[in-house]
C-alpha cells in the first residue's frame, strides 16, 4: 500500500503487482479447453473470446461485502447466511465469503457455499411443509 495515495474516503489505495508464469498460462489453456469441451457436450454455443487470460489486474471479483456472524448489531447475516430478522431470506454469493485466495479457488468456494445454502434452504422449506 502507498499511504499517500488514498480514495475519497481516506482509505489507502491497494497496489497489486504480479505477472503470469508459464504454468499459469498452461492452466488457463487447460481451463479454456475444458470449457469448450463442456459447451460442446451440452450443445451450447460458447463465446470463444471469453476464453482468454486477461492482463493482470483486469479482473475483479467482489467479495466479503456482506458481514456474516451471529451478532445482528455487527453483521447482516448469521453463520448460515440468513439475513438477521428476515425469516427465509438468505445471501448465497461471494459477498458472504470472508476472504478469497490470491489466485484461483473462488469458483470452488462459491460452489461449495452454494451447496451449503441449498442444503439449508431444503431443510428450512421441508421442515415447514413448503
Amino acid at each position: 500500500m502507498d499511504p499517500s495515495a488514498k480514495n475519497e474516503f481516506g482509505v489507502p489505495l491497494q497496489q497489486v503487482q504480479y505477472s503470469f508464469s508459464d504454468r499459469d498460462r498452461q492452466t488457463a489453456n487447460l481451463v479454456a479447453q475444458g470449457n469448450s469441451q463442456s459447451a460442446d457436450a451440452m450443445e451450447v454455443t460458447l463465446d470463444e473470446s471469453t476464453l482468454v487470460l486477461r492482463p493482470p489486474g483486469a479482473v475483479m471479483h467482489e467479495s466479503s461485502t456482506c458481514r456474516m456472524e451471529d451478532d445482528p448489531a455487527t453483521s447482516a447475516t448469521n453463520r448460515h447466511g440468513q439475513i438477521h430478522g428476515v425469516q427465509g431470506l438468505y445471501v448465497a454469493d461471494n459477498s458472504v465469503l470472508p476472504t478469497l485466495t490470491a489466485a484461483g479457488g473462488k469458483n470452488d468456494r462459491t460452489v461449495e457455499y452454494g451447496r451449503k445454502e441449498k442444503a439449508i434452504l431444503f431443510y428450512y422449506y421441508n421442515s415447514r411443509g413448503v
